[in-house]
């Protein structure tokens, strides 16, 4: 699997695409100081973009909540 390491104000991420057979768009994880992004590679490259700058920022992340948490509809 490829990933793409860099700083951005101070924090380190790790990039990465995975063919993921999720609904996901974008997962994110800290792990040991280091931010862990996964992308799903079947998203348009438009909203790839779009997550990940979502996921670096933090904005407009969000946990799921009730059923989707819980992995019903």
């Amino acid at each position: 699997m490829e990933y793409r390491e860099f700083k951005y104000r101070g924090r380190k991420y790790v990039v990465s695409e995975s063919k993921a057979e999720i609904t996901l768009d974008v997962a994110r994880v800290c792990v040991n100081g280091c931010t862990v992004i996964l992308l799903n590679s079947s998203t348009p490259e438009r909203q790839k973009q779009l997550r990940l700058h979502c996921a670096i920022t933090g904005r407009r992340m969000h946990r799921p909540t009730g059923a989707a948490r819980r992995g019903g509809h």
